[in-house]
């Protein structure tokens, strides 16, 4: 007979295995909003989609158990909220942003290892 921690426990790590699960597809989203962005120009829309993204990963991952995926995409956001306050400027430049981009992908990957 288990008892109502172990029943909790055996639920929470399911909520964990799930959310997990979605993270390659949340990845793929935000690397396609990045590379919009980076390869066509501002488009506010594509901003909004990928602020939101990023947004709701760093506010979940930590709760996940994932402090590490949480970090990275508060950088991510930080790094986008940097680009998107220049890119209102005439002839400025493209921040960083791959390299960032590429550290998150790399902690989805060692998240999804058993």
């Amino acid at each position: 007979m288990t008892t109502k921690a172990e029943g909790i426990a055996a639920q929470l790590a399911a909520i964990s295995s799930s959310y997990r699960a979605t993270l390659p597809e949340k990845f793929r989203q935000i690397d396609a909003c990045w590379r919009t962005l980076q390869d066509h120009g501002w488009d506010e829309a594509r901003y909004v989609q990928l602020y939101h993204l990023l947004h709701s990963m760093a506010g979940s991952a930590e709760t996940m158990g994932l402090p590490e995926l949480t970090h990275s995409a508060r950088i991510l956001l930080q790094a986008l909220k940097a680009w998107s306050a220049i890119r209102q400027q005439p002839n400025s430049s493209r921040l960083p942003f791959n390299p960032e981009l590429h550290t998150f992908a790399k902690i989805i990957h060692t998240a999804l290892q058993p």
